[in-house]
This record gives structure tokens, C-alpha cells and sequence, in this order.
């Protein structure tokens, strides 16, 4: 048995973690404890991710055709060697593509 977090009376809970008795309860313990987003991200990874939208549309501008087929209008980056860290940001990993050719590359990584 679990206590109502409003009412206080004791409930069978039917839900995994259920805080309330009924739904009125449930109502106005939702309007006093607004259900909080958890971030995945850490600030760091945030202030990467920023910096990153802003290289990309640099190098994106610079870059206009597609370094693969060199005849589409390249609107992709692709990492040559991933994500991870500080590879996000460092442009040397970078490569402009068209959306085809980027495809073909994740789905043919050895041909690639």
C-alpha cells in the first residue's frame, strides 16, 4: 500500500510509481509538481553541439558541392572518423555531402 502525495489516504498502487489515489489527486499533484525534462546532454556537450552548427554552416558554405560525386549541392557533413569528443568540431574530420552520397557511405562503410 502507498500514501496519497495530496490526500494522504492509503491506495493500491495499479501504476509502477504511481503517487496518487485517484485523478483528481493526480490533477492537482501535476499542477503543483510540473513533470521536469531530464537532459541527457551535459553543458559541455551542449556548448560543443552550438559551436558545431556554426562550423557546419561555414564549411557547408565554403564547401557546395559534394565532396563524393562532386555534381550534387552538398547539404550534409559526414564525420570520417565519428563523433566522439573533440572529433565533433575538429574540421579536418569533416566532409561535405549530398544526402545520397551519405547514405551510400554509412550503408557501405567498406566501399567508402
Amino acid at each position: 500500500m502507498a500514501r496519497c502525495e495530496i490526500c494522504k489516504t492509503k491506495f493500491k498502487q495499479v501504476r509502477f510509481l504511481q503517487k496518487t489515489c485517484s485523478e483528481d489527486c493526480e490533477k492537482e499533484y501535476r499542477e503543483g509538481n510540473p513533470v521536469k525534462k531530464i537532459s541527457n546532454k551535459s553543458e559541455g556537450q551542449k556548448i560543443r553541439e552550438n559551436i558545431y552548427k556554426d562550423l557546419r554552416k561555414i564549411y557547408l558554405n565554403k564547401n557546395q558541392k559534394c565532396e563524393v560525386n562532386n555534381s550534387h549541392k552538398s547539404t550534409e557533413i559526414h564525420h570520417i572518423s565519428g563523433r566522439n569528443g573533440d572529433r565533433l568540431n575538429d574540421v579536418k574530420f569533416f566532409l561535405a555531402v549530398c544526402r545520397d552520397c551519405h547514405r551510400w557511405i554509412h550503408e557501405n562503410p567498406k566501399e567508402a
